[in-house]
């Protein structure tokens, strides 16, 4: 019997995928499912694709290139797990936390289980989130129950984050943008509106690679930071429709990039943010504008907002 689904998209990435399918122990209670988001079939194998030597695993092969998220829902679509988790292909798990994380017996109302990761950035450098030591554990059990859920749709936006109920996510219909950026963003949001609380395991499970040729780190440039900075108001405006919305969208890393890189777009994103989150919202947190490059921006709309 099937107790746990490890979802992972792919593309182009052949080795690093192996690797990551090297670091899922092989045990009966698993299923492992590779999604091909149309791979070029130059740089990959098909005759000799990348193999999981468990006994559940399962490979799809889509031609409709529609990235990650298409990929993930085509994944969940397949998945026979009580519990889902994500992975990306070119990251991958500590095995023997791994085994431990999937024998931890959870409570069943409890429908998220986010669990430690390391993160490492371009120069080498990481840092482990949540920041929790062994002590954690000294109570008798190793789960913490958390009341903030804006953790999940903030500082652990990612899938590769947290292991999720199958039945939650098709019950309340959560599935992830067919979208070129943050397919994930409104999977989380979704993810942290559904629930009053979840629960944290203070193990190292997984790690997420910084690499190069990551879609990310390959079309940096305005259209994304501007298509990012949209999603990021449109979570906003749900938290906000939730009664969650507890920090300021105009510091989120999108919108900064964008005020650093263009007078127009930024003005754009202000309207828009007037539009979804209104003005009493926008006046309260349009700090970020005291600077200088933006003293228009602020002039502007303060001549607006007299208007109206």
């Amino acid at each position: 019997m099937v107790d746990f689904s490890i979802i992972i998209p792919h593309k182009d990435i052949p080795d690093l995928l192996q690797r990551c399918l090297d670091s899922i122990p092989v045990r009966d209670d698993v299923q492992v499912i590779v999604v091909d988001d149309n791979s070029d079939g130059n740089i990959v194998d098909f005759d000799h694709f990348p193999q999981w030597k468990g006994k559940y695993y399962e490979c799809y092969f889509t031609k409709e290139g529609k990235g990650a998220g298409y990929a993930r829902n085509v994944g969940l679509e397949h998945a026979k797990g009580k519990w889902v988790v994500f992975a990306d292909a070119d990251d991958f798990f500590y095995p023997p936390a791994l085994i431990k994380l999937l024998g931890i017996s959870i409570p069943e109302d409890a429908n998220i289980v986010l669990y430690q990761y390391r993160f490492c950035r371009e120069d080498g450098s990481f840092y482990i989130f949540p920041e929790m030591t062994s002590s954690d554990e000294s109570t008798g059990t190793p789960l913490v129950i958390c009341y903030d859920t804006n953790v999940l749709c903030r500082t652990a936006v990612m899938p590769w984050a947290k292991m999720v109920r199958k039945v939650h996510l098709d019950k309340n219909n959560i599935r992830f943008d067919e979208i070129k950026w943050g397919n994930d963003m409104m999977y989380s949001t979704k993810l942290s509106l559904s629930v009053d609380s979840f629960l944290i395991v203070p193990i190292l499970v997984y790690s997420h690679e910084w690499y190069p040729n990551s879609l990310v780190n390959k079309e940096l440039g305005l259209e994304m930071f501007y298509k990012r900075s949209l999603l990021s108001l449109k979570r906003a405006s749900l938290l906000q429709r939730g009664g969650k919305l507890d920090y300021n969208v105009f510091t989120d890393q999108w919108f900064r990039r964008v005020y650093t890189r263009s007078f127009f777009y930024s003005l754009f994103l202000i309207i828009k943010s007037s539009l979804r989150l209104g003005l009493k919202y926008c006046i309260k947190n349009w700090r970020l504008f005291t600077q200088k490059p933006f003293f228009l921006t602020r002039l502007l709309i303060k001549r607006l907002i007299r208007k109206s």
